[in-house]
């Protein structure tokens, strides 16, 4: 007997969309908490390469991360002050803030999805590709995550 494959789940959410170099990204809008531009980013010794250092962000120190990098696109390359966009993950055990570096922060976007994709290996997944633009969805629990273990 044959298996039909059921037709993938879709649901709707809003994502902010950012870009960082000629790469567009779409960060879940429920995790941003705001986005700011960076007064100084100290770097921070003997951490990987996509942990570009702290920022102050209030008056707290949010550790900052080289979302083009973790993605396989290269390293970011900051202009004088970079955008962060600070994201507030949680991975059902824990929390964290974080922020990512990006070039510009460029609207919120609605589109469907599967959302049983949220869980593949990997920082980023596409989300969207047309003819004039390709958008990669952000793998928040990867990203803050898997990617900060023993940090």
């Amino acid at each position: 007997m044959q298996r039909v494959k059921e037709p993938a789940r879709q649901t709707e959410e809003t994502f902010l969309i950012v870009r960082v170099g000629q790469i567009m990204y779409a960060i879940p809008s429920r995790h941003v908490q705001r986005v700011i531009r960076a007064l100084e980013i100290h770097p921070i010794p003997h951490v990987p390469p996509e942990v570009l250092g702290l920022a102050g962000v209030g008056s707290e120190p949010v550790l900052v991360l080289d979302l083009s990098l973790m993605a396989g696109h290269g390293p970011f390359n900051p202009g004088e002050r970079p955008l962060l966009v600070v994201i507030r993950a949680d991975s059902g055990t824990a929390q964290r803030t974080v922020g990512l570096a990006v070039d510009d922060a460029l609207k919120l976007e609605t589109f469907e999805w599967d959302p049983d994709s949220a869980g593949e290996a990997g920082f980023t997944v596409r989300l969207m590709e047309a003819a004039d633009r390709e958008i990669y969805r952000v793998n928040l629990e990867n990203v803050v995550f898997a990617s900060l273990e023993g940090l």
